[in-house]
């Protein structure tokens, strides 16, 4: 692919998917904020309140009345929340979504901790810093995973048919996330990647979209893969780039409902396909939806989050926030998307069946392996170096010479002394260039699937059942 574009872009977010902040339960909240706290779920939280059960406006209080989107920010949590949606946050940098109950990674952002440890797609969450993941809720986990720079958490991973858990202890840092992406896949195919909907987003990708048409792109992917979500009004501007006129959303508040449209008679792209995953929400369901129902467009990919609340953030005198759900929102065709997400057309995972996530043994870095040495270490390195493409032929688990061999030829590779030892640099090498191979797009099968859509090729999973939005 080709770089076109990369901007990085500032919000302050309303619609949010996965939250980033706790409180304990514990704290307290500074009194002069206690008033506009109170009026705001009096008057505008989702689900009327009784005033009674708001004499007391403690975190524990506001933990039992209100949903898992709703709560309190301190002031500095409110100073990192803005931070955080100037595309800079700290913490792990991993997306997670929960399944059938576990907490499991839907992908790690590239050059972040979790992805130099090699946290993988589809690991199972089961542990932060000891605690169990199972009785909290998806917004406790994230809260947790979450810390300031330099702080260390410890991950507790289980695999896929993998029954040990293993324990990786990462050290946060700062990581930088833009938000839209863009690059020419093809002479005629342009990839457009969300990863949030932020203030800038609609005046970036109108830009892009100029671009593309300068440099003679006919048809777009979109890819909303991990797109948590962002301010509303932008997921609706956005929208009204690429959808021809009528509804794009319903939002329904408890004073009534407002209906957003789009007037857009000159849409740039007629032919396009959205891609979709575990981890696309709220604001990236909303043009989702609306592309699937308006536009009739293809989707690709995996049933999306189903998250279907909007939240505001109120700003507090004390310097913290509040954050509120007050209403949920619905489908052009005023269906719901909260708890029920949105259904691909071709429902396929992004991995080729023969990549096999959940038997990749972690290479952990615990001791130094050459010839004659025996483990899952060992076979955690070959399984890598075959997936690179290096043949080995010894037994798996055993470091024979066709292992050593393979070793020094990926030092040799990397540009470093080529001895067919696996020393600690070569493991982190070797991760590292695993987890490249493992993103890139020739491993991308939804995106693959989505091209070759686009160039009227047959794709290879032709057969896979469509599914209709529920």
């Amino acid at each position: 692919m080709k770089p076109l574009i990369r901007k990085l872009t500032l919000t302050l977010t309303l619609l949010l998917f996965f939250s980033v902040f706790a409180f304990s339960a514990t704290e307290s909240i500074p009194a002069q904020d206690h008033s506009i706290i109170r009026e705001a779920i009096l008057h505008n939280y989702v689900t009327p309140i009784e005033p009674k059960k708001l004499e007391t406006i403690t975190p524990e209080n506001l933990e039992n009345l209100l949903d898992e989107n709703s709560y309190y920010l301190s002031a500095q949590q409110m100073k990192e929340l803005v931070e955080g949606f100037q595309g800079a946050f700290e913490g792990v940098g991993i997306y997670i979504f929960r399944e059938n109950g576990d907490v499991i990674v839907s992908e790690t952002i590239p050059d972040s901790p979790a992805f130099e440890a090699g946290i993988l797609a589809r690991d199972r969450i089961v542990a932060v810093d000891g605690m169990p993941t199972a009785p909290l809720s998806l917004d406790q986990v994230v809260r947790r995973i979450k810390g300031p720079k330099g702080s260390t958490v410890v991950l507790g991973i289980r695999r896929s048919g993998q029954e040990e858990i293993i324990e990786f202890e990462i050290t946060r840092q700062s990581i930088q996330v833009s938000s839209v992406d863009a690059q020419i896949i093809e002479e005629e195919i342009g990839y457009l990647e969300v990863r949030q909907f932020n203030e800038d987003t609609t005046r970036t990708t109108k830009k892009i979209l100029e671009d593309f048409q300068e440099a003679g792109i006919s048809k777009l992917v979109i890819d909303l893969r991990n797109n948590p979500g962002g301010l509303l009004n932008e997921g609706i501007s956005f929208s009204r780039l690429l959808i021809p006129p009528g509804p794009i959303t319903h939002v329904l508040y408890r004073e009534g409902e407002i209906t957003y449209s789009s007037f857009n008679d000159d849409l740039p792209y007629e032919t396009a396909v959205v891609l979709v995953n575990e981890g696309t929400a709220s604001a990236a369901e909303i043009f989702a939806a609306a592309f699937k129902e308006r536009a009739n467009g293809i989707i690709i990919g995996q049933p999306t989050y189903g998250k279907g609340s909007v939240q505001r953030l109120y700003p507090l005198p004390s310097g913290g926030g509040f954050k509120l759900t007050e209403a949920a929102y619905f489908s052009p065709f005023k269906r719901a998307i909260d708890g029920e997400g949105i259904y691909p057309d071709i429902d396929l995972q992004r991995f080729h069946p023969s990549i096999q996530l959940e038997d990749i043994k972690p290479l952990g870095g615990e001791r130094r392996l050459s010839l004659q040495d025996e483990g899952e270490d060992v076979l955690a390195a070959q399984q890598r170096l075959q997936l690179l493409g290096y043949a080995i032929e010894d037994p798996e688990g055993i470091f024979g010479s066709s292992t050593q061999t393979a070793v020094a030829n990926f030092q040799r590779s990397q540009g470093i002394f080529s001895y067919g030892v696996l020393d600690f640099s070569t493991q982190r090498r070797l991760n590292r260039a695993f987890q490249q191979w493992l993103i890139a797009p020739e491993q991308d099968l939804q995106l693959k699937t989505a091209v070759n859509y686009l160039k009227g090729q047959r794709s290879s999973h032709e057969n896979a059942k469509p599914v209709k939005i529920n």
